[in-house]
């Protein structure tokens, strides 16, 4: 069985959701992930605009990893963006609008027979009107935790 993972970004001024789709064969779940799909949302929104605030959960493997506040902190330096605030939410939380949409593609999902890439696309598609599927593959995923840790530092624990 090959199962495909997805990424979902979406900004509360405007639409679609940009749901990230890709072959676990081709790509993991890991910041070089995020940190990829990431430049492609941010360059195609409707309003651009140089401040952003990132509102994220927990996920270490993702979200905390310094390779992204690495990633984030770059744009700011390089100055792709002007202010970033990235909000990590509190344990209990509410995911609200991105996990809102990956739950109805969930539920989509479960009333379909998916045969392939490109027909989890189309659910992806059908589950709102609102989602746009993306299909990716491993080279669109680029090694930025090797390219970041030539200009960045790792904070030492200070316990």
């Amino acid at each position: 069985m090959r199962k495909f993972l997805l990424f979902c970004v979406c900004s509360v001024l405007e639409n679609p959701q940009i749901c990230y789709t890709y072959d676990e064969r081709e790509a993991g779940k890991g910041a070089n992930e995020v940190i990829s799909f990431l430049p492609n949302f941010l360059a195609n929104r409707n309003i651009p605009t140089p401040d952003i605030r990132i509102p994220a959960d927990n996920c270490a493997g993702q979200n905390k990893n310094k390779s992204v506040i690495w990633y984030l902190l770059w744009r700011v330096i390089t100055k792709r963006l002007k202010r970033v605030e990235l909000k990590f939410m509190i344990k209990g939380h509410n995911h609200r609008i991105v996990d809102s949409g990956i739950g109805q593609t969930k539920r989509q999902l479960r009333r379909s027979d998916v045969f392939g890439l490109e027909h989890w696309e189309e659910v992806i598609n059908q589950s709102a009107a609102v989602y746009q599927a993306k299909i990716v593959n491993g080279n669109d995923v680029y090694d930025w935790k090797s390219g970041l840790s030539q200009y960045f530092r790792e904070l030492k624990d200070p316990q």
